[in-house]
Formats: C-alpha cells, sequence, structure tokens
C-alpha cells in the first residue's frame, strides 16, 4: 500500500500554526462540500479564558468516534465557522497546583479528556460514519493533528495512535509540532520529523498569509485524489519547497532560513540524533570533546536549561560558558565542579570524586525541587584539551536567558558562579553596564547576585564556607 502523506506545521509559539490549520480545513470544506471520497477527522487546541486571562487550553474534536464525510455538507456552508459547528470542546489543561496530575509549565494536564476526545478523534480503527451517497470507491481521509506537545504526549496512548495514523494507508495528516526550546529537543518529536513520509514547513509572521494559500492549494490537490492515488503527483516537499524546515534530526536550531530543498531535508532525516558525544563517566569529560576546533569534526551541541517539571523556579544559577550534551541527557552538566558546592549546601556531598549516575540524579532532583533552576550565559560549548590556535577574536553567542525568565514569573533572582559569568551577562543583556539588578519590561526586577566561584583553582575559600554562601544566597 502507498504510504500516507502528511504535512506539519512549524514555528515559534504564537506565530500563527493553529490558526492556519483550521483555516485550511475549513477552505477544504468550503470547495469539497459533497464530495463522496473525503472526509475529516480530527483535533486542534485552542486557548481557554476567563475574565480575560488564559486559563488553560482546550482540545476541540471533530465529532470524536464518529468524525464527518463531506458527501453530507450542503455546498452552501459557512467556511469561516463550519469546524465550530462540528466540533466538541473539552478541556486538555488548567492552571492548577503541584499534585493534582501530571504538568507542563502551570498548567495540569487532563488526560482522561485526551484519551476520551483526542484520541478517538485520530484512531484509525475507529471508521468515520458512511454516507448513504457513497459512490463506493476509496475515500481519503484529512486528519487533524494540532499538536503533537508535551501536553498531549501524558496520555500513554496518544504517541501510539499518532504513529497509527501516519501508517494508514487512505489518510492525509495536516498537523503541527512544536520547535526545541532553549535547546531542548523532544525526540518523539524528532521520530515524527524523521518519518520518510513528512514534510515540515516553518511558518512565520513574514510568510504566514502566502504560505496558507500555498498549504490550501496542495492539501486540496491530495485530496481529489483517491486513496490509491494518494502518493503520486507532486509532492507536498516539492510543491512546498520554499517554506521547508531546515533542522537537522535532533539538531537543536535551524541550520538556515526556511527554504531548504526537499532533498536537504530528507538528508537531514538521516542525520544521526546525536552524534556529538561518546558515552561520558558522570566525572569526567570524556577524550571525544577534546580538539572540535578541527573544523572537519562534528560540532557539539550545549545543554539546555534545567528546572524541575512541576516546581516553580525562584533563582536561575548561571555559569559562564556552556556544557556539552551528553548522549545521555541525564547526565547534563554532570561534569561541572558545582555539584561540590551544592552537594554540601543540601547535605547531600558527592561520595567520592566518581560518582553513580543514580547519585548524580539524585542530587540534581534534591537541587531542582528547592527551586532552583540552572542554565549558563553562554551557548558556545566550552571543551577540554589542546588550546586552539589563535584567531581573530569572535564575540562568544549568549543564550536567551532574558526570554526565559520572562517566561518564568516565579523567578525572583540570577545568581552567577564567578564574576566572569556576570561580566558575560552584563556584556549581552545590560549594554556592559553593571548592576545589582535587571529590569525587566513591566518593571518587574530581578536581583543579580555574584557567588564564589566553585572552581577548584579557587582554593582560597574552603567548600563549606562556598556552600554556605551559596545557600544564603539561592534557598529562599
Amino acid at each position: 500500500m502507498p504510504p500516507s502523506r502528511s504535512l506539519f506545521l512549524t514555528g515559534n509559539p504564537g506565530v500563527g500554526k493553529t490558526t492556519m490549520l483550521v483555516d485550511v480545513a475549513n477552505s477544504v470544506v468550503a470547495e469539497l462540500a459533497g464530495n463522496p471520497n473525503v472526509k475529516m477527522r480530527g483535533f486542534y487546541t485552542e486557548e481557554c479564558r476567563q475574565n480575560g486571562a488564559r486559563a488553560g487550553f482546550d482540545i476541540v474534536s471533530i465529532l470524536p468516534n464518529e468524525g464527518i464525510r463531506l458527501a453530507d455538507v450542503g455546498v452552501e456552508v459557512d467556511a469561516g465557522k463550519f469546524l465550530t459547528s462540528v466540533s466538541a470542546r473539552a478541556p486538555l489543561a488548567r492552571a492548577g497546583t503541584k499534585g493534582s496530575g501530571p504538568m507542563v509549565g502551570k498548567y495540569v494536564v487532563d488526560v482522561p479528556s485526551i484519551k476520551a476526545n483526542a484520541i478517538p478523534s485520530i484512531d484509525p480503527s475507529i471508521q468515520v460514519k458512511e454516507s448513504a451517497t457513497s459512490s463506493g470507491r476509496d475515500v481519503v481521509t484529512l486528519v487533524l493533528l494540532d499538536e503533537i506537545g508535551k501536553m498531549e504526549m501524558h496520555c500513554d496512548v496518544f504517541l501510539e495512535t499518532v504513529h497509527k495514523c501516519l501508517d494508514s494507508h487512505n489518510c492525509i495528516v495536516l498537523g503541527t509540532l512544536p520547535t526545541p526550546r532553549y535547546g531542548h529537543v523532544i525526540q518523539a518529536v524528532e521520530d515524527i520529523r524523521a518519518r520518510s513520509e513528512a514534510t515540515v514547513v516553518y511558518v512565520t509572521k513574514q510568510n504566514r498569509d502566502e504560505l496558507r494559500d500555498h498549504v490550501k492549494k496542495v492539501v486540496m490537490s491530495a485530496l481529489r485524489s483517491s486513496a490509491k492515488d494518494i502518493s503520486d503527483g507532486e509532492s507536498f516537499a516539492s510543491a512546498l519547497s520554499a517554506y521547508l524546515y531546515d533542522r537537522d534530526i535532533g539538531a537543536p536550531k535551524m541550520n538556515n532560513k526556511p527554504g531548504a530543498s526537499a532533498s536537504g531535508q530528507a538528508a537531514s532525516r538521516q542525520a544521526p540524533v546525536r552524534n556529538w558525544l561518546g558515552p561520558r563517566d558522570v566525572s569526567q569529560v570524556t577524550k571525544a570533546e577534546e580538539g572540535l576546533n578541527d573544523k572537519k569534526k562534528t560540532k557539539i551541541l550545549p545543554c539546555g536549561p534545567l528546572s524541575h517539571e512541576s516546581i516553580p523556579s525562584t533563582v536561575l544559577l548561571l555559569g559562564d560558558t556552556a556544557s556539552p550534551l551528553p548522549n545521555d541527557e541525564e547526565l547534563c552538566y554532570a561534569e561541572r565542579s558545582m555539584w561540590i558546592v551544592l552537594g554540601r549546601m543540601v547535605d547531600k556531598p558527592p561520595s567520592s570524586s566518581t560518582v553513580s549516575r543514580e547519585e548524580y540524579i539524585e542530587l540534581k532532583t534534591a537541587i531542582l525541587s528547592s527551586g532552583i533552576a540552572i542554565w549558563d550565559v553562554l551557548s558556545d560549548v566550552h571543551v577540554k584539551g589542546p588550546k586552539p590556535k589563535k584567531k581573530a577574536k569572535k564575540e562568544s553567542a549568549a543564550n536567551p536567558v532574558v526570554e526565559y525568565v520572562l517566561e518564568r514569573k516565579s523567578i525572583k533572582a540570577i545568581a552567577f558562579i564567578g564574576a566572569k559569568a556576570k561580566k558575560s551577562f552584563v556584556s549581552h543583556f545590560c549594554c556592559g553596564k553593571s548592576s545589582d539588578e535587571l529590569v525587566l519590561d513591566g518593571g518587574r526586577r530581578l536581583q543579580l547576585i555574584v557567588l564564589p566561584s566553585s572552581s577548584r583553582a579557587n582554593s582560597r575559600m574552603p567548600v563549606a564556607d562556598k556552600a554556605a554562601e551559596w545557600r544564603n544566597a539561592l534557598v529562599r
């Protein structure tokens, strides 16, 4: 059987992915109303607002367990309102408190609602109702999937059902995917991007109007074919080549601006998800990280920010240069000297210079549970080994630290591991003017604190004294 074709929209939050998906779906209904060989099913997500403020998110599903057949839709249908008229709304997540269910940010995910509403709307084993006007030919089904995100993934059967849908021979999928945030790549999203039939286009505020028109055209063209012909004709990738999402599988950042070639996107699927580091011991940086100034060697990716999944962070602890991303992401930052001080600070000092994976994870969890988030000012990875030949000095790139704290209103202070880290921060985010606080848009103020360096080179202060000073600054 020919594979399904799937088209996914990706882009920054708020850029209009869901709006585009709904607009395309309504246009499909308006143009193909009365067609006996086209069905539609699936779900999309919308904000739930109360008293003008966001209270959470809703699942809007197209008649779960039923779906629609366009043969039953009158040609006079109001294109802009059709989906609303045939959809059922149910909660996806609501603002809540720790312990009331799985959380994404400040929202508690309603897993039973996902199972009852989103899952049956995309499960190909649940057949869309038949129409009395069916021509008897194979039908093609447009499945809406908005989005394949962290909230939906808390449902244990969600990803399995998504892949069943993508495997279905008579489905065309129109969905949305999140982009990596702060360098964090979601493996389940990468697995979908790596599928041979998946095409991903990048939505921006600049291209979304023209891209919407192109997406409407290619989706409409695909639906006019029967299920047997679903893989014939121009592919989504070639038809939308000017908008393709150019990011290697597993990489945290895009290679270029939208417009990678179809062959380039196919090649990115073959890139290893992680080809950066060999197996690493918790206490040491591996030799695979040495000498990476050689342009021929694979670029090492940085670790992203660490924070507790459900406990809000009150302090952001920043080092200077980034740690390399290990194969086992549970071991992010494991090689850093800060853990010696942090361990003493929470009465969990490492038992030896080489700690086990379990001991490290236990210590990391204790620190994150105390409301401390961890990251670095700079995104350039620090590697040990021979120093590269001197070249013209190039300014290091910074992580989006200010964006990170803007999204986390619980953070009251930023603490720097040593004066060098604060100097880098001031250079990138304070116009070079040092201060004891950072003033954000809206007047929110964050205290800026310089901690004693955790480096062993800073031996003038005993570890116990460092831990006491860190505790006073970090534990709130």
